[in-house]
């Protein structure tokens, strides 16, 4: 449609601008303030770079000495760690799973409505340029996580699995149905409680004494996420799935951080 020289095409407005050279046609996308974050928040992904954060964070409290151990961070290099695998890693990571989903399931998905923002903005090579570069950064880190993470997203698949089917992109909710989705998600959570169990209790694990003395803290975490999970199975929703990932985010968060207080032996500051 043409309005005094302004196209509008789905929502873009199109301004016809006159040149020397001739005419040119400027694009303006009108995005409202609540897309806007939404946008900024998705792009980051400052959601999930808790999940590349948390394992980088323990690991440097666990490896304290015994004589210095605290929680608050006071070393710059642990706060470059945390900035490269972050912001930097953690951003362009989504960013090439956004560019990647924009024209299919995310068209479709109500969780997503910025992705039109995402496909005026980026570019594909400029992603996969800068994902790759800094992803052979940190082979390592992510070589580690994957075995963890790879039990924990089977669940996450079954809140898209109406706009993975619509497309006919077969995840794991999709070739195996919602229930039985979650059905595996908690057996997983079952098998990585009940193995922690046997490894605590045969010290299996490379701790010392204020070690495993802190792992004791979880176990009433670890429960009740097991008890969520088991009480979320019955009449799956998306708003019930991510109720429940809500919900073990904050016991998994709230058992770390108890289990890393008493390791340090209540301290926040070196001593």
């Amino acid at each position: 449609m043409i309005l005094g020289g302004v196209i509008i095409i789905l929502g873009s407005r199109y301004q016809s601008v006159a040149a020397e050279s001739g005419i040119r046609i400027t694009k303006e996308l009108r995005v409202s303030p609540s897309d806007l974050t939404e946008l900024i928040v998705s792009l980051g992904g400052v959601k999930f770079w808790i999940v590349a954060i948390a394992p980088l964070y323990i690991g440097w409290v666990l490896a304290q000495p015994p004589g210095g151990r605290h929680l608050f961070i006071d070393d710059l290099r642990v706060v470059l760690g945390i900035i490269v695998i972050g912001p930097l890693l953690g951003t362009f990571t989504l960013l090439l799973n956004v560019y990647s989903d924009m024209e299919t399931t995310d068209r479709v998905n109500p969780r997503k409505k910025y992705v039109q923002v995402v496909e005026e903005l980026i570019g594909q090579g400029l992603i996969e340029r800068e994902t790759l570069l800094l992803a052979s950064f940190a082979w390592w880190f992510i070589g580690t996580i994957a075995l963890f993470l790879g039990a924990l997203y089977a669940p996450t698949t079954a809140s898209d699995y109406a706009a993975d089917r619509a497309f006919r992109i077969r995840t794991f909710a999709v070739r195996f149905g919602v229930t039985r989705t979650l059905l595996f998600g908690f057996f997983l959570q079952v098998l990585s409680v009940a193995a922690l169990a046997i490894g605590w209790s045969q010290r299996w694990f490379p701790f010392d004494g204020p070690g495993y003395d802190g792992m004791a803290e979880l176990w009433p975490f670890l429960g009740l996420q097991v008890i969520f999970y088991a009480a979320f199975l019955r009449r799956p929703t998306v708003g019930r799935i991510w109720a429940l990932l809500l919900f073990l985010s904050i016991l998994q968060g709230l058992g770390v951080i108890l289990m890393l207080w008493r390791f340090v032996g209540q301290r926040g500051w070196a001593p």
